[in-house]
Parts: C-alpha cells; sequence; structure tokens
C-alpha cells in the first residue's frame, strides 16, 4: 500500500476539511440599525429582512417567506404580529436561529412597539384640535402633512398620498411638506371629493405589498387612524363674495391675477424642456399671454391655468421675463416672473471626467446618483429609474442616493456578471406625478430619447 507524506496528505485533505468546516458554519443576519432598536407601530405586522445561509435550517417564532436567493446567501422577509404596544421602557426580542442544535448561531433584535398617534396643538379649554388635513378650501393649497408622535421611525419609512375624485395626485415619501412647490400646487377645485392616506414603508421599501395603512380619511378604507370622515371641502371667502355681491365683483372691483411662483418671483427651469407656468385669474376675464394657454379647472370667482412655452436655449444672461395680462382699460393687471434657463449638464462634463454611471462592478450596488451643474431644482422635481435587464428595480425621487439606499434597495441593484443596465433621469416640474408631463435628461441607452446621453449604456466590469 502506497503511503503519503503527512504533508502532502494534509494537503489533499485540507479541501474536504474546509467544505466540510463551511457546510455546518450557517450565518444568519437581520438587518436592523445599529443599535439593535427597532421602533414600529402596534397593530401594523413587523416585516423584517433577514439573511441567512443557502440551505442552512432557519427557526424563529414568525412566518417566514423567501425573497431572494443565490448560491451562498438567502433572503427571507420576516412577518411577526404585535397587537398590543409595549410598555415604556421595554422592547420584544425576536430571534433567529440557523444550524442544527450542536452548531446553531442565532441572531436578535429589539422591537418597541409603539401607538400610532398624531401630534395636534391644544385649543384654549385645553381639548386638541382636529388635524389641519381634515378641512380643504377650494382654489387655495391643501396640505396633507402630518406630524406623528413616534420620532424615532425615520421619515423615508412613509409614505402620503392625496387623490382629488379617486386621480392620484400626490405621492411622495415623507409627512411634512408644508412650503414646498408641491403643496403649492395641491389646489382643490370646487367640488372635488379629497382622500388622504399615509402608510408605513419600511425600510423605505418600494414594494406596496410590505406597506401597512397608518391614516386614511375614508374610513371604509381599513387603517390604524381615520382622523376624521372625510375631508370637509370649503368655499373661498372669494366665492362667498361672489355669490352675495356679483355685480360688485363684475364691475368695481380690478380682475385678479397671480403667476404661481416662489416669493422672489424667480423660476427655474431647464434648456430644452417645454416651460409650464401656473397662474390664478378672475374667471371670464379675457387673459393675455405670450403662449398657449389651457383651462385647468375654475369656479364662479377663479380660473387657473397653465401657460406652457416651448422649451428654448438659455436667453443671454440665462433670464427670460414672462408677463401675462387681464382685463381691458383701467382694469387692467398684469403680473410677470422671471425664469432663470439652465443648461442641462452634469457635473463631471465640467472637468472632463468620465460620469461613474456609466460602469458598474459584478458584486458591488450599482450607484444611481447623479450630480448636475444646475443647484436651484428641489430634490422632488427629479425621478431617477434603474433597469436591470428592462425589469425596472429602482425607481425614486431625487439624484443623491449614495449611503441613503434602504438593505432592499441595495440587494436590488446588486450587480451580477450577464445584468444589463439602463438608467435614465428624469424633470419632474412641480414634483408632478403624472410622468406625461416629465422630460427625459439623462437615459445610458442611446436609443431612447433624452437631452444627454454620457455613455453607450452601462459597462459591467468584474
Amino acid at each position: 500500500m502506497k503511503r503519503f507524506p503527512p504533508l502532502l496528505l494534509g494537503l489533499i485533505l485540507l479541501p474536504t476539511l474546509l467544505s466540510a468546516q463551511r457546510k455546518y458554519e450557517p450565518v444568519v443576519l437581520i438587518q436592523r440599525p445599529i443599535d439593535d432598536t427597532i421602533h414600529w407601530y402596534a397593530g401594523t405586522p413587523v416585516k423584517l429582512s433577514v439573511l441567512a445561509s443557502t440551505g442552512a435550517e432557519v427557526s424563529v417564532s414568525g412566518r417566514l417567506k423567501k425573497f431572494w436567493s443565490n448560491a451562498h446567501l438567502t433572503q427571507y422577509t420576516l412577518t411577526v404580529s404585535l397587537d398590543a404596544p409595549t410598555p415604556e421602557g421595554t422592547s420584544v426580542p425576536i430571534r433567529v436561529c440557523v444550524g442544527p442544535e450542536r452548531n446553531r448561531y442565532c441572531d436578535e433584535v429589539f422591537i418597541v412597539a409603539c401607538t400610532p398617534a398624531l401630534v395636534l396643538p391644544y385649543r384654549g379649554d385645553d381639548s386638541l384640535e382636529e388635524w389641519q388635513g381634515c378641512r380643504a378650501v377650494a382654489g387655495q393649497c391643501y396640505d396633507p402633512s402630518t406630524f406623528w408622535r413616534v420620532r424615532e421611525i425615520p421619515a423615508s419609512w412613509y409614505q402620503t398620498r392625496v387623490w382629488f375624485n379617486r386621480v392620484l395626485v400626490f405621492d411622495r415619501p415623507g409627512t411634512q411638506f408644508t412650503g414646498t412647490y408641491e403643496v403649492q400646487n395641491l389646489i382643490p377645485p370646487a367640488g372635488a371629493r379629497i382622500r388622504t392616506a399615509v402608510y408605513l414603508k419600511p425600510d423605505g421599501s418600494i414594494d406596496e405589498l410590505m406597506w401597512s395603512p397608518l391614516l386614511d380619511t375614508d374610513t371604509s378604507q381599513w387603517a390604524m387612524i381615520h382622523p376624521c370622515g372625510g375631508v370637509e371641502l370649503r368655499a373661498s371667502e372669494l366665492a362667498q363674495l361672489a355669490k352675495t355681491a356679483p355685480a360688485q365683483r363684475q364691475y368695481d372691483t380690478a380682475p385678479v391675477l397671480m403667476i404661481e411662483a416662489p416669493l422672489d418671483d424667480t423660476l427655474y427651469w431647464y434648456a430644452g424642456v417645454p416651460l409650464k407656468i401656473f397662474l390664478l385669474a378672475s374667471t371670464g376675464v379675457e387673459v393675455e399671454a405670450p403662449s398657449r394657454l389651457e383651462r385647468l379647472d375654475q369656479n364662479q370667482v377663479l380660473t387657473r391655468y397653465v401657460l406652457t412655452l416651448p422649451g428654448e436655449a438659455p436667453a443671454p444672461g440665462g433670464v427670460r421675463t414672462i408677463a401675462v395680462c387681464a382685463g381691458k382699460g383701467e382694469q387692467r393687471y398684469c403680473d410677470q416672473v422671471s425664469v432663470v434657463v439652465d443648461t442641462v449638464a452634469l457635473v463631471e462634463a465640467l472637468s472632463g471626467r468620465p460620469w461613474a454611471g456609466c460602469r458598474a462592478r459584478v458584486g458591488q450596488s450599482y450607484d444611481p446618483s447623479t450630480h448636475w451643474t444646475a443647484k436651484n431644482f428641489p430634490e422632488g422635481w427629479y425621478q431617477t429609474r434603474v433597469w436591470f435587464n428592462d425589469q425596472l428595480v429602482f425607481d425614486r425621487a431625487g439624484t443623491h442616493f449614495t449611503g441613503t439606499l434602504s438593505h432592499r434597495e441595495l440587494y436590488q441593484l446588486m450587480v451580477s456578471a450577464r445584468v444589463r443596465i439602463r438608467m435614465a433621469v428624469y424633470f419632474k416640474p412641480y414634483a408632478t406625478v403624472d410622468d406625461r408631463q416629465w422630460a427625459t435628461l439623462l437615459d445610458t441607452d442611446p436609443s431612447k430619447a433624452a437631452l444627454i446621453h454620457p455613455c453607450n449604456g452601462v459597462e459591467v466590469v468584474q
């Protein structure tokens, strides 16, 4: 019988020993904050993301559903029910274990179950005021902002939606929108039926199956809180004046005209994108505008229009002045707004450096961030989308995502060897959710219409 030297025999058996060792050393990780504590709302199912070794037996008290898998790791969604709030200063441990009894490994997080409740101001008699979202005035801005008592839950874990006559007109992550462009243009017409809802979306997930309804003004829809039995829409003071003194309104007062613009009367826009300006004018008054005027809605007193001008190159100095007038003779009134027109360009184009989004590395998450030379546009006026093999895997407002992506988004953007990546950035004026009003600023697919194509497709490298 042939004998092997001890060293050679060890080298021959080492792969077998290592594979056996790897086989019986399973791993498990519950994705959570650094301090191992997650704040949640009692009455809504706790949904956590769990990573475990592929093929390993997972034991947990809760419902486990496989979400994603490869040869090494499997991602699960763990659902646990918490019906009642935890006493103050206490938490509920959730433990997940993998592997056989003799070689078991466990991970643990702690859930603080809180009661969902709004922060409301007090009246003079120490009773609570009604939430301001339960009331609206026709022709005036409607503010769907909510303030929650639990401050430990990130704003990105909420989604707020508003419908006018069953049409979705507002859809944004977060809870506080007072003073934003979106709210300034959220104007209900007379007779509109308004519904507002707030959802809890764990870890900022874009998968609506993971969301839980926290608040809804429609009592026929299930939610944790119904702050009112529907939004009360009131007529504006101008409309009441129109009913009581129509003759005076017609002959003794000048027409009303207002361009909806920021406080400094300066509006920023991109060259090549059709310019849209919203304005209010007295109903029945002739309006003179430099281009096509489209009526959006009206009541007895006010009519809302949108003025559309073709996209042009920046004017000298990059500024244009748009003037609109209403009425005739002594009752003629005009309003104007300055439009600063910017060129569509990435910061990298100024320095001659290639944009990082043109290259993706296998085994790493693709970063869809972009940095634009124009600095005056709100993040809510951009929408970024990413497709892997023609399947949409990322769809978020904004342009800066480095260090802010959720665990789920990082895994959805994980690059494999044979993936085809396409990314696009859209300009959505006034943060409109109507994608028919969007303009494509950037697209990595040169066959798609866009104002700039930074590269001829995204290169996938090892």
